[in-house]
């Protein structure tokens, strides 16, 4: 169920870590280091989610089957890689794309399950991961919201209903016409779960448009260094800019606020005092003489004087003092 806690934050290291333990090792220390909560990657067997015969994808290498042989790891090096995730203290998982990488997060004991865009239509997987009553977040590139509907309405008949749903656009990357942020809120009136972005957008801007549209999880690809070989290098945040959009996302959330405006926050009272006017003499006003528009004037600063809001309630009331020209009027000078 929809919950106010902060954005949760997920470096998505994916394939980055090209086929490297000890570069997989070091961007969890990175995700770590730039503010994340989670670092996710991506389990799979290839023979058992490409045909040898793919041809890759615009953003790739044609020869995306062995690409991919190239970037798999076994359970041991999951296991490790999970492992010191724990120990460094930041949450891991990972998307699973077939039964191979399913038990393999099974025997880590992977805590969230991630369903990746291409999978929105996968019954067997869908219902496989369901079953296990993990958390699941779903990614919802190139598909529709009856696709999605229909991949909630899955997960919700095992009886888990521990569901998030993230906005994304599947292009590498989509163009500014082409993000279509408004379907954020369109999520949050149709679905009673988390409603996310998975970004594959350049820079971080529409990350922090996604939290201003009621996005509770950003997902973002992360990277050590963009000019690493690898199809994902180059449209991932490296360290430095993964830090700078976690801090404007924590900024962002605290400009939020409750929705309420009944009171003015400390420091803006303090302003009131001297950016709103108050009621001065325009001339001298003799004592018992009474206040007029010939001889009243609204100036700044306020401070402990009459608002001029109370403008007509004080026409014609006499004051019980001699008031110089120029002197803030006070309700104590009025009879």
């Amino acid at each position: 169920m929809k919950k106010e806690k902060r954005v949760f934050i997920i470096a998505e290291a994916g394939i980055n870590h090209n086929g490297d333990l000890k570069l997989a090792k070091e961007l969890v220390d990175a995700a770590k280091e730039s503010g994340a909560d989670a670092v996710k990657f991506q389990i799979f067997h290839t023979e058992s989610f490409y045909s040898i015969k793919h041809k890759g994808f615009e953003h790739t290498e044609s020869d995306i089957y062995n690409l991919m042989r190239s970037l798999e790891f076994g359970e041991d090096e999951w296991m490790e890689l999970k492992e010191f995730a724990d120990k460094k203290g930041i949450l891991f998982f990972a998307s699973v794309f077939d039964d191979i990488s399913f038990e393999i997060s099974r025997k880590i004991a992977m805590p969230i399950y991630k369903i990746a865009s291409l999978d929105i239509t996968n019954f067997p997987l869908i219902k496989k991961i369901a079953k296990t009553k993990k958390p699941v977040i779903i990614s919802t590139g190139f598909s529709t919201l009856d696709e999605i509907s229909r991949a909630v309405k899955w997960i919700e008949e095992e009886k888990n209903k521990n569901i998030s749903i993230l906005h994304c656009v599947s292009l590498y990357p989509p163009k500014p016409d082409e993000v279509n942020l408004n379907f954020i809120k369109t999520l949050n009136k149709v679905f009673p779960y988390e409603i996310g972005f998975s970004d594959h957008t350049k820079g971080w801007h529409m990350a922090i448009a996604a939290v201003s549209l009621g996005a509770k999880i950003v997902e973002k690809h992360f990277t050590l260094d963009n000019n690493l070989p690898g199809p994902d290098q180059k449209l991932s945040l490296n360290k430095d800019d993964f830090n700078k959009m976690v801090t404007e996302i924590r900024e962002v959330e605290k400009s939020f606020g409750d929705g309420f405006k009944q009171t003015l926050v400390k420091r803006e009272k303090e302003v009131v005092k001297i950016a709103r006017r108050g009621i001065y003499a325009k001339k001298k006003i003799g004592k018992g003489e009474k206040l007029t528009p010939k001889n009243i004037i609204g100036k700044r600063p306020l401070k402990d004087g009459i608002g001029i809001e109370f403008y007509n309630m004080i026409l014609n009331r006499r004051v019980k003092r001699l008031i110089k020209e120029g002197k803030l009027i006070k309700f104590e000078d009025l009879e």
